[in-house]
């Protein structure tokens, strides 16, 4: 893989990480752009205050066919349409098929680790409910429990702390990069976080500025 096609992957876990569940699929509408880029829209989701001004109301899912054509321009486009009107909105990209060998290799290519980025959250491990395969966090009822996150559906920033540091200690013990997205998805839909706290943790623990 050339030196560009892995810097774009690496944006682009930073950048999952940033923005990053993925769409309810039963409730996108989808608009394709050309053959090779899907973009799909989605008014599930929101972080804060759902009467605030952070709240989002809209979701860019985009999946490609071939990730050649998945170029930076791209990317770059995504972002800027995002932050129109000073709305945070979501961007989820699938970056190779869904086969164990190349998920493997996608994480390889990467270079991250949970020691690394302990809250680095990105889209490859998204299949956790691919025929009951994939690598994401398995959503046991003591796992929960030892999580903590609180009954009451808020999620503040010592919760988001508390989450992703079990996860990252899940996933060293068990020698595989681990995903929040599936909980934030799957169990934390409709969170609240205060949006100031998410991006200090982001700028804190990856370096990565929005």
């Amino acid at each position: 893989m050339n030196s560009n096609r892995r810097l774009l992957i690496k944006q682009a876990a930073i950048l999952s990480f940033a923005l990053g569940v993925n769409a309810n699929a039963s409730k996108v509408k989808e608009k394709t752009i050309n053959t090779d880029v899907d973009y799909r829209y989605s008014p599930q989701f929101y972080i804060g205050n759902p009467n605030a001004k952070t709240r989002i109301d809209f979701l860019y899912s985009v999946r490609c066919k071939d990730t050649r054509k998945f170029t930076k321009d791209i990317l770059n486009d995504l972002v800027k349409s995002a932050y129109k009107s000073n709305e945070l909105c979501i961007i989820f990209h699938h970056i190779v098929k869904q086969t164990d060998k190349e998920l493997a290799s996608a994480i390889e290519l990467m270079n991250v680790s949970p020691d690394k980025y302990p809250y680095l959250m990105y889209s490859l491990l998204n299949w956790s409910g691919r025929k009951g395969k994939g690598i994401g966090i398995k959503r046991t009822k003591k796992f929960k429990k030892k999580l903590g996150y609180p009954n009451d559906g808020s999620f503040n920033s010592e919760n988001a702390k508390l989450m992703l540091s079990v996860i990252r200690i899940h996933a060293e013990e068990n020698g595989v990069i681990e995903s929040p997205s599936v909980f934030i998805n799957n169990k934390l839909h409709g969170m609240q976080l205060d949006r100031e706290a998410f991006l200090t943790i982001l700028e804190d623990e990856t370096g990565y500025i929005l």
